[in-house]
């Protein structure tokens, strides 16, 4: 697993801290957790005015899929800083 540092202001850190012992987690573990639901929730969500109200319902379903799909392909080929460039 990767590792990052971010710097949090004190009480953002007391309430992870409190909200990770309620749920018996670390922080760290919490912290991910928080941020597999945040890229959950949105992955796949277009603005209501990008499509043209003329696509038929299965075109817009396979370009929404076809979306789904490109986005997936992006986060998998991500890479942090200290990763070689092949």
């Amino acid at each position: 697993m990767r590792s990052t540092s971010v710097h949090l202001p004190a009480s953002v850190v007391e309430g992870l801290d409190r909200l990770a012992a309620e749920r018996g987690l670390s922080r760290n573990r919490l912290i991910v957790l928080a941020c597999e639901r945040l890229l959950d929730a949105d992955r796949g969500d277009w603005p209501a005015d990008m499509f043209d109200a003329a696509l038929e319902p299965d075109d817009l379903r396979l370009l929404r899929e076809a979306g789904v799909e490109m986005e997936d392909a992006i986060l998998a080929a991500r890479r942090d800083r200290a990763s070689p460039v092949l």
